[in-house]
């Protein structure tokens, strides 16, 4: 699956650095590569970006968005501890093949993988398990996988509920710690994926849970067997597992506790209004899982973007979904069926549901309510596809469900062609190229042609002319998938050169930004201050490189209202400057009058927020400063003697006594030093810090260091000394032996 998608799209457009990855899926290019090349550079992932705006704190972002890979999943631990460990002999990997390498063939392989082990424990033939693999890699919903970061999270969901799964239907030590591996992954790689999965997760392991009963029960009672027979390894793996959940608990909690005040989306968060005003759209989107065009759906239903309208799973799905009502159902097919109707109420948006969404966390920062959770309705009903499937495949069927089958199947064959025959004759009613019917051609031919292929494998009396036939099901299947997967990446890829937060970028890229993004990254340039020359090296502009547009800093966003000569001061300019003059903040409308009656005169002022206490003292005493300040023009030099992503060291010569203005977000993690001495930073001119110094040398340093700094590394080798007993004990454990049960008479 990884290779089909290399060769129909993604190696010649993305690993030949032709172009950036679609839709969203660069954004994230900037929180990896920062990361592994600050592990090269110092042996810790970068978590503050400076080069520009002020610089943000960057591992709110890398934590907690839907921007993969985050900073908590065990792929991005092991991978930025094998890069700090090649580091250490000055070898480097270009960073930007590193981001493209994880989330184009490592995380969509894990995510295959995973889905198989899933699908293999509902299905008991490898022919059902590849042709849904098939419809989950090529379809709207693999095209899904790749616009919107889904394969990082994808390969957790589905180890979780396939390890759920499997030890519920036949408890075991290696099953059970499985689960416990899948746990550990899922809940320590906690992001907005996660919470936006979760009800997936209920909706599955719920219904689950409730038809097969029985089986919970058994699990719950060789679990508690199990625990009587080995407490002291009970209690010490459950010890164990809990205090590392309870450690990244801290470790996430800590990355949102300390900056979700910080940050906020451009526009606003949404409410249950915003997404009353979707459902319509939601609601159509329901029934797009046939359609084989999304120019179609963007003619009839908007939006005006190809990627938002894929919803296809393939149309030789419906002869297999015809199937189902004519055979007998038991406790398999009831749970599929109860997943497919749980999902179809979420994405049929009620009222409930809508305000369930809106009181979740997280859930209503993201503008699309539950439009993403029809990728999961395209699952189920594919995973009811597979029902008709095996039962076709099961040739010891009776007759009379035999014959059921046929007469299915001929009806749908007639269909097509009455179909086919009805648009044919009624075709100039429609204008040249029309998206709509073409596509009921395409229905048409395709429905006759798989269900003619079903056909003829059921009345074939050989095995080997059964096989042929399921073969040329299988090939329809896979070139219709594949073609459509093709077309919407390529219209896809359009759209995203057209974006403007991708600088307008020419297509293909520049000879100039290739060889940029096939190197890795130069050492820091020290004479261009935070910025330090970064941007040259991955020239390609989104939402959060060079400047963080995705979640933006509240003091940004309150400059809006403050005259645009103030704001241009602000957010640009060299690292230090001098100011004799300290001031509380006045209004808005006080600047702006201000602006107007003393033009220039916020190059000599510094303000500060009056009502804080703790400022007031240096209000105060900048008045008596002030009193005795000297009037010539202020010297300020300063060289940068180190610049890491997360600390930096300066030294600032200042011929006056006074404030020296850093033009770096605020922020209270921050930890400044002065010749060697802790100062206590304050909030200035909105965004950015002041100190006092005095007149002469002086050596400035810099250090980031919030909580979850202090936490991230002994949580990271908490949870992979603890996944690596996991898997021991699982390769260890030897299966019991199955002994022969002797034969009653």
């Amino acid at each position: 699956m990884v290779v089909l998608r290399l060769v129909y799209f993604d190696f010649q457009v993305i690993f030949k650095t032709n172009y950036v990855p679609n839709h969203d899926m660069s954004q994230g290019a900037s929180l990896l590569a920062t990361s592994m090349y600050s592990m090269r550079l110092t042996g810790d992932i970068a978590w503050w970006n400076p080069i520009s705006n002020g610089g943000y704190a960057q591992f709110y972002q890398a934590f907690l968005s839907p921007l993969a890979p985050t900073a908590n999943h065990i792929l991005f631990i092991v991978w930025a501890q094998v890069i700090g460990f090649f580091g250490w002999f000055h070898i480097g990997f270009p960073e930007y093949y590193q981001y493209l390498v994880i989330n184009f063939l490592v995380f969509p392989f894990l995510t295959f993988l995973a889905f198989s082990y899933f699908t293999g424990l509902i299905f008991t033939r490898r022919v059902t398990i590849f042709l849904i693999l098939l419809v989950y890699t090529l379809s709207g919903i693999g095209l899904w996988n790749s616009a919107w970061f889904y394969f990082q999270e994808s390969a957790s969901l589905f180890l979780l509920l396939g390890s759920i799964i499997s030890v519920l239907k036949f408890p075991t030590f290696r099953r059970l710690m499985l689960v416990l591996i899948a746990i550990l992954i899922q809940v320590s790689s906690l992001n907005y994926w996660t919470i936006y999965n979760s009800w997936f997760i209920a909706i599955v392991l719920g219904s689950y849970s409730w038809i097969y009963f029985n089986q919970v029960k058994r699990a719950f009672i060789h679990l508690y067997a199990g625990v009587q027979v080995h407490k002291l390894a009970t209690t010490l793996i459950t010890a164990s597992v809990l205090f590392v959940l309870v450690f990244w608990v801290v470790i996430n909690g800590s990355a949102a506790l300390s900056q979700a005040q910080n940050y906020l989306r451009g526009e606003t968060n949404f409410t249950t209004t915003d997404a009353y005003n979707r459902v319509k759209e939601l609601r159509t989107f329901t029934t797009e899982l046939f359609n084989p065009s999304v120019q179609r759906a963007i003619t009839n239903y908007g939006p005006d973007n190809n990627v938002h309208n894929a919803r296809y799973i393939g149309i030789f799905l419906i002869p297999l979904l015809a199937l189902l009502p004519f055979f007998r159902w038991g406790r398999k097919e009831i749970w599929l069926g109860l997943i497919a109707l749980g999902v179809l109420v979420v994405c049929l948006a009620p009222p409930f549901i809508l305000n369930l969404w809106e009181y979740t966390p997280f859930m209503n920062r993201v503008r699309h309510t539950l439009y993403f959770y029809t990728q999961h309705w395209q699952l189920a009903v594919a995973l009811l596809a597979g029902l008709g499937f095996e039962k076709l495949l099961n040739y010891k069927y009776n007759i009379r469900l035999k014959q059921r089958f046929k007469w299915v199947l001929a009806g749908l064959v007639i269909l097509g062609a009455a179909i086919l025959a009805g648009f044919s004759i009624f075709s100039e009613e429609y204008r040249q190229n029309d998206s709509s019917l073409q596509a009921n051609l395409y229905l048409a031919v395709m429905l006759m042609l798989c269900s003619g292929a079903l056909l003829q494998m059921l009345f074939a009396r050989k095995a080997k002319n059964r096989l042929a036939f399921l073969i040329i099901f299988c090939l329809l299947g896979f070139t219709d998938l594949s073609k459509y997967f093709w077309d919407v990446s390529n219209l896809d890829h359009k759209f995203t050169v057209s974006r403007a937060d991708f600088g307008n970028i020419s297509d293909p890229l520049p000879v100039a930004i290739k060889s940029a993004l096939r190197k890795t990254w130069a050492d820091p340039d020290t004479s261009q201050g935070f910025a330090g020359g970064m941007f040259a090296n991955m020239p390609i502009r989104n939402d959060l490189w060079p400047s963080n547009y995705y979640l933006v800093n509240q003091g940004i966003y309150d400059l809006k209202t403050i005259p645009t000569s103030f704001t241009g001061f602000l957010v640009s300019g060299v690292p230090f400057e001098f100011f004799r003059q300290l001031q509380a903040t006045p209004s808005s409308d006080e600047l702006k009058k201000l602006d107007q009656e003393k033009p220039g005169f916020f190059k000599d002022v510094l303000y500060i927020d009056g009502t804080n206490p703790a400022n007031k003292e240096l209000l105060n005493s900048a008045k008596n400063a002030q009193a005795n300040a000297p009037q010539p023009p202020v010297k300020l030099t300063y060289t940068t003697h180190k610049w890491t992503f997360n600390a930096f060291d300066f030294k600032v010569n200042v011929d006056q006594t006074g404030w020296l203005f850093i033009r770096q977000l605020y922020d209270k993690d921050w930890v400044i030093q002065i010749d060697g001495k802790v100062q206590t930073q304050v909030k200035a001119d909105w965004i950015g810090m002041v100190v006092p110094v005095e007149s002469g040398q002086h050596e400035i340093t810099m250090d980031y260091q919030p909580l979850t700094r202090k936490l991230y590394w002994p949580g990271c080798f908490a949870l992979e000394a603890l996944l690596v007993v996991l898997v021991v004990l699982i390769i260890r454990r030897k299966p019991k032996p199955v002994t022969a049960q002797p034969q009653q008479s």
